[in-house]
């Protein structure tokens, strides 16, 4: 019983990550495709300065790498 009751907990540790990991790349997905929606809209409008490409594209960048170190991490917890 102890021994179903340990795997019983374990599973269910990890099905709450991957929905916290499930969660967290929804939001981070949203911020992504935002950044790159603004970018790509003011890209084709008006001029912009070097500073706000430089912003846009720094916030698609780090939520690229924000999704790279959840996965990783969610990978490393599994294993």
């Amino acid at each position: 019983n102890l021994k179903k009751v340990f795997l019983w907990d374990k599973l269910t540790g990890e099905i709450a990550a991957f929905q916290r990991l499930k969660n967290d790349c929804f939001e981070t997905q949203n911020r992504l495709m935002k950044a790159e929606n603004k970018l790509e809209n003011s890209l084709s409008g008006k001029m912009l300065s070097g500073k706000m490409i430089q912003d846009i594209k720094q916030t698609i960048t780090s939520s690229k790498e924000e999704l790279r170190n959840k996965f990783s991490d969610f990978n490393m917890m599994l294993f």
